[in-house]
């Protein structure tokens, strides 16, 4: 019997994302080779903040994360060689065979983010990324790329965090036409907007969700929209083949919603919602976020706190709504597993044929 694969990992960013991917990794070793084959080695974690960490022949994922508790740092005990080359050197000396890049996402250019897949790609790296920005500013040049270089493109922790929108329409709805995608893409501001029903404040709501750690010092990607928006620009890519751009959005974001709108949207038996809409009008495919007041009966109004909810309308089935978690370091490190997961599968998959 063939010896079973062992992929060669490198990852960009230590933020709470690549932290919790190490974690999934390191904790679950055993059950991802047990039941899905799946054997990693991590040989290159890269971060602006904490450092490098290199070893070709595969980091000790326990020193890792316990010399980072302990530090803050990637330290020296967890590198064997002279980290302070271009990323692009690095990740050749690495020897790793997938980019997993969770660098924090910049909607100004894409940065570092953009780069580093870029070079993975054009090196023969498949990638996996939970950065949205590269996925929604350069998306045809990076799924060209990807196509022309043999390797895969994936980026399901760019949507819903770890909860598979994206698989989901890919797999489970291969073969049916994708005719309209409506929820709520935004974790923080269902956040906000459930506090408020409680009787806070716009201003009260957001400075609990900054305290509860759902909402940045600078909410501005969330609460003007931005997020939701860049989230439908990814949708409209992926699932409609659609050049679209962040600007071609519909965007308002929640700042106008006052205790008294939602009060009236109470009384009659609806919620407020931050709503992101996919819709074909005519041969045009039309995007928006805005916050709308939905009836009960409606299962995006149903929606509480950090979840997300997402309904895409698909003929010959209608309706199909995915539900779950919107984000947080380890739900959308989840996500990435998830995808280093099917590049494995799909990878045997194809020795499976060429030796048949």
């Amino acid at each position: 019997m063939a010896a079973e694969k062992i992929w060669k990992l490198a990852l960009a960013g230590f933020g709470s994302v690549g932290r919790g991917l190490v974690e999934l990794l390191h904790e679950n070793r055993g059950r991802l080779e047990g039941r899905f084959g799946f054997r990693a080695q991590v040989c290159l974690i890269a971060s602006r903040s904490h450092g490098t960490a290199l070893m070709p022949s595969g980091l000790s994922l326990g020193e890792v994360l316990r010399t980072f508790a302990e530090t803050g740092r990637l330290g020296t005990a967890c590198k064997a060689e002279d980290t302070r080359a271009p990323f692009e050197e690095l990740l050749a000396r690495s020897g790793a065979e997938v980019l997993i890049e969770a660098t924090p996402t910049n909607l100004n250019g894409g940065e570092p983010g953009l780069s580093h897949i870029r070079c993975a790609l054009e090196h023969g790296l498949h990638v996996v990324t939970s950065n949205k920005a590269p996925i929604a500013l350069a998306y045809d040049e990076l799924n060209r790329l990807a196509r022309e270089r043999g390797v895969r493109l994936l980026f399901e922790g760019t949507v819903q965090g770890g909860t598979p929108l994206l698989a989901m329409a890919r797999e489970g709805l291969a073969g049916c036409a994708i005719e309209g995608v409506q929820g709520i893409l935004n974790a923080s501001t269902n956040y906000v907007l459930t506090e408020m029903e409680k009787g806070r404040t716009y201003e009260d709501a957001c400075a609990e969700a900054r305290s509860a750690g759902v909402l940045e010092e600078d909410p501005t990607l969330d609460v003007e929209g931005w997020d939701a928006a860049v989230k439908l620009v990814i949708l409209a890519h992926a699932l409609f083949d659609a050049n679209m751009r962040v600007e071609d959005v519909d965007r308002e974001g929640i700042t106008r919603v006052t205790p008294e709108m939602i009060r009236d949207a109470k009384e009659r038996g609806e919620r407020i919602k931050l709503l992101a809409e996919l819709k074909r009008e005519g041969s045009a495919l039309r995007a928006s976020v805005r916050p709308m007041s939905l009836p009960l009966s409606n299962p995006i109004a149903a929606l509480d706190g950090t979840e997300n909810i997402v309904t895409l309308y698909a003929d010959p089935l209608g309706p199909v709504t995915l539900r779950g978690s919107g984000g947080g370091g380890r739900e959308t490190a989840q996500g990435i597993l998830a995808d280093l997961l099917s590049i494995a599968r799909y990878a045997q998959c194809e020795t499976r044929e060429t030796r048949g």
